[in-house]
């Protein structure tokens, strides 16, 4: 028997219609977020049918599923701009030569995003394991400071466990501020130059990936972490930025 959204949607009953399952509407609305249009014309192409927009939208209203948009609120309450001024005035004095910036980037192919595998708080805590304990003390002989930022990943009990069993002395940042973060800037140039290269799958991204990351150098990098005195100068003396 058809679903019966199918069934108002499609006329007759051939075996390809029989096909057509509510849960593929469930699984294309969620996939392109909800764009009626969109998901009208992948419904025709998928099964050569010839459905309006309209009559899509009806037959999924009529069936529970809604479309809202979503509440706009501002990133920076007031609490987290003056935990942001509090904290360029506590490191106006911070040696930034000494801290290890960090964050995670993700890259799409043309058509869609690709997964090698997704950050949990495990491969985080190998991350940190593998990349950065051993080669930090080599680098830095003196001591470092680590940088990132508030992702639950980050500040889970497994991550910290493992920083204090480490020895790792975590720098306080403020919340919602990528602004301050130098490599978000690389982040940016790293997409530009592979947006160049344009890869065609994943091999090839991750190959091009790994010629660009290997391809900086120190002088290269050294604009990135240097501006950071500027940044912190600006968030306590120019209160529009705020």
């Amino acid at each position: 028997m058809l679903n019966p959204l199918i069934e108002r949607l499609v006329p007759g009953n051939s075996v390809r219609s029989k096909q057509i399952t509510l849960d593929h509407l469930l699984v294309w609305q969620s996939t392109i977020l909800g764009y009626l249009r969109k998901l009208t014309c992948k419904f025709n192409k998928g099964w050569g049918l010839s459905f309006s927009h309209e009559a899509v939208r009806i037959e999924m209203k009529r069936h529970g599923f809604t479309r809202k948009v979503a509440r706009k609120i501002p990133m920076l309450t007031q609490t987290y701009k003056a935990y942001r001024v509090d904290w360029a005035k506590s490191n106006r004095c911070r040696d930034w030569e000494k801290v290890i910036f960090s964050d995670e980037m993700s890259i799409s192919l043309a058509g869609g995003r690709v997964f090698r595998e997704n950050l949990t708080e495990r491969l985080y805590c190998d991350i940190l394991h593998e990349c950065l304990v051993e080669q930090a003390s080599v680098l830095y002989p003196d001591g470092w400071v680590f940088q990132e930022d508030n992702d639950p990943k980050h500040t889970c009990k497994l991550a910290k466990g493992y920083m204090e069993e480490k020895g790792i002395h975590r720098m306080d940042w403020p919340a919602c501020s990528p602004d301050l973060n130098p490599i978000e800037n690389l982040w940016s140039w790293i997409k530009r130059e592979i947006d160049l290269k344009s890869p065609r799958n994943l091999n090839e991204l991750e190959r091009e990936l790994n010629e660009v990351w290997n391809s900086l150098e120190h002088e290269f990098l050294r604009p990135f972490w240097s501006s950071m005195p500027k940044r912190v100068k600006l968030l306590r003396k120019v209160p529009e930025i705020r």
